[in-house]
């Protein structure tokens, strides 16, 4: 929804470590002792799926670095292995945002290959 709106500059994240303190409101990626939570996954690569119809959008984020394209495999999961759909040229902010034929399942984006691949977490279609 904020990145479709023009007016939104930005998105903030309150913190990205909590606070040692467990009476505070604690929104960091990490917990107050170094630990990853599950949420840093989506955070450094943020995948979302929307069905239209007989079909999907699909939303995502990859930080390549300001001003670089980067080019993302967009795979889907029905049964047992993932397959590519689409393969897509992130905007020089990084974002991407196309439709694809809608094959259910889980979907994941994956940037790069061999030692340098990444792989975002999945998502399920329609969530």
């Amino acid at each position: 929804m904020a990145f479709r709106n023009p007016r939104v500059a930005s998105v903030a994240q309150y913190e990205l470590q909590d606070e040692p303190k467990l009476a505070v409101f604690n929104t960091g990626l990490c917990f107050a002792s170094g630990r990853c939570k599950p949420a840093l996954a989506a955070y450094a690569m943020p995948l979302y799926v929307e069905r239209l119809g007989a079909g999907a959008r699909i939303f995502g984020l990859v930080r390549a670095g300001r001003g670089t394209r980067a080019t993302v495999t967009i795979q889907n999961r029905r049964r047992t292995a993932f397959r590519t759909v689409a393969v897509v040229h992130t905007s020089r902010w990084g974002y991407l945002l196309t439709r694809v034929a809608d094959y259910g399942g889980r979907w994941r984006l994956v940037v790069g290959s061999g030692a340098a691949r990444r792989v975002s977490r999945t998502a399920l279609a329609g969530a």
